[in-house]
């Protein structure tokens, strides 16, 4: 019985790539990448999110000769554009007339899209924060703000939302700048779910921040458990940018039990360092990611990672901080996120013989290069011919990593982009399960961990192994929670690991290398 069980399964199942970590997946597009043609415009991709269905949806702008509209496209999960969705897979959406540039993109629990960004003021080159909420369908969502927008000034000149967050009770938090009369400073919105200002936030709803007499930057927020923000960004030291993290109340005030005085700051080199983006660990610690200056021309990918407290983690790298020298290159990431396994992805460009390809360094949880992934931790991808580079990324329910950004080209210009690649990582979700369950790594070399949900069931619980043919070749009713089983005896092939309950099961293709 068993055997004709695996044997449908197998040929029900696409071909088993033999893939390893760091390789594109080639179900995804045309090699594991797809260039959209969406409109007549040139566009870019900003963020990357994964519906609960695995379609992707991506936010960014078109542009359409001096002005832009906000872009969001959807995305099947063989990378076609998703036609149930807006017109032809997109929605533009026209916020004022003017230059309209969508930075962020997050989904909300019933569906609903929220993209934020700034906007022009009919034609001035001052602009405003701008949001727009679409329905699940791409339609502009007419319950939210005037027809679907909502644009807030917070100073005389540009004011602009880098990064989203959505609270639990359905409001928004929106980070960016706003532009005063000689320089920028931190800039926050909190808004009430139909999109007017949450007047018990700030003053008005609204958050200023100076960190420094020149500009500051906020780049990135993160919604901590306990209702508190911390938002990251950089600023000017006098001579040269470095990065900073800032953490407030949920009314809005700076939380001073934070870092020094509610403040975290971090320099990277002796030049300028950039923060783009951070991600929470689940034990409350963020790693932020960006880029620093090795020299006075060259650029490489720059990691750090903070405790709760605000405090560097010196477990991390060096310090709490991961650096390059001199490399004689520019890169730097500008997306970071964690795998269930706790090994770190930053994403962003790299160049090379003067172009810029996608670029992604994977790291351990102790902030080391993780060799198993690419070569030496790092993978490069030529998309176009010219400037190549990543602006999000996000993980998939089946561990794949999902990057987008945009690739330039010498005849078409610059256009969305996107990649998928295996991670080594196979996940799932079980529907009487709240967490993921996963496997890893895979391919494997002799062992293989097994990571189950908090709810997992344990009663008659068993994992089981089998070959091709539906033979069984390993058992065990040992069942634990980061359980690492030995399969060193195997001879390398394929096959199939079956974890199994009194509730259900799950099988699993695993390549032995």
């Amino acid at each position: 019985m068993s055997k004709i069980f695996f044997i449908i399964l197998l040929l029900l199942s696409a071909v088993f790539n033999a893939q390893v970590p760091g390789d594109l997946d080639n179900t995804f597009g045309t090699g594991g990448i797809v260039k959209p043609v969406i409109g007549t415009g040139k566009n870019r991709a900003n963020s990357v999110v994964v519906q609960n269905d695995g379609k992707l949806l991506v936010g960014g702008s078109n542009y359409i000769g001096p002005a832009a509209d906000f872009l969001v496209s959807r995305y099947n999960t063989d990378g076609s554009l998703d036609n149930t969705f807006g017109t032809g897979g997109y929605s533009q959406i026209d916020i004022n007339n003017s230059g309209d540039l969508a930075y962020s993109l997050v989904l909300q629990t019933d569906g609903k899209i929220l993209v934020g960004g700034s906007t022009g003021t009919g034609g001035s080159v001052d602009g405003n924060f701008a949001l727009c909420r679409l329905n699940a369908n791409g339609s502009l969502d007419n319950s939210f703000g005037v027809g679907g927008k909502v644009i807030t000034s917070l100073g005389p000149n540009s004011d602009i939302i880098l990064s989203l967050t959505i609270q639990p009770d359905n409001k928004i938090v929106a980070v960016g700048f706003t532009y005063g009369a000689q320089n920028t400073d931190f800039a926050m919105a909190r808004y009430n779910a139909d999109g007017t200002l949450d007047a018990g936030f700030g003053m008005a709803g609204l958050v200023t921040t100076t960190v420094s007499v020149a500009d500051d930057i906020a780049s990135s927020v993160i919604l901590q458990p306990d209702g508190k923000l911390v938002v990251g960004g950089y600023y000017r030291n006098g001579t040269y940018d470095d990065c900073v993290l800032i953490r407030y109340n949920i009314n809005g005030t700076i939380d001073n039990t934070y870092g020094v005085n509610g403040k975290t700051l971090i320099s990277f080199s002796n030049f300028n360092d950039y923060l783009q983006d951070m991600v929470l660990q689940t034990d409350g610690k963020i790693v932020v990611a960006g880029s620093h200056t090795s020299s006075g021309s060259f650029s490489n990918f720059a990691l750090a990672r903070v405790n709760t407290n605000g405090t560097l983690d010196t477990s991390f790298g060096v310090n709490g901080k991961i650096t390059y020298g001199i490399t004689q290159t520019i890169s730097g990431a500008s997306s970071v996120l964690i795998q269930p396994d706790g090994k770190i992805i930053a994403s962003g460009a790299s160049s090379v013989n003067a172009t810029f390809d996608f670029c992604i360094r994977r790291y351990n949880s102790d902030g080391s290069a993780d060799n198993t992934f690419g070569v030496q931790g790092k993978v490069m991808t030529p998309v176009g011919n010219s400037t190549d580079e990543i602006m999000a990324a996000a993980l998939q329910s089946d561990g794949k990593l999902v990057v987008a950004g945009y690739a330039t080209d010498s005849l078409t210009g610059v256009n969305t982009a996107l990649a998928r690649y295996y991670t080594g990582i196979v996940m799932s979700i079980e529907e009487n399960a709240k967490e993921l369950l996963y496997i890893y790594p895979n391919p494997l070399s002799n062992k293989i961990t097994l990571q189950l949900p908090n709810d997992f069931n344990y009663s008659n619980s068993s994992v089981e192994v089998f070959d091709n043919l539906g033979k069984q070749v390993f058992i065990s009713r040992e069942i634990e929670q980061n359980k690492v089983i030995s399969l060193e005896f195997l001879p390398t092939g394929l096959y199939h690991f079956k974890i199994k309950n009194d509730d259900s099961f799950k099988v699993f293709k695993i390549l032995k290398q």
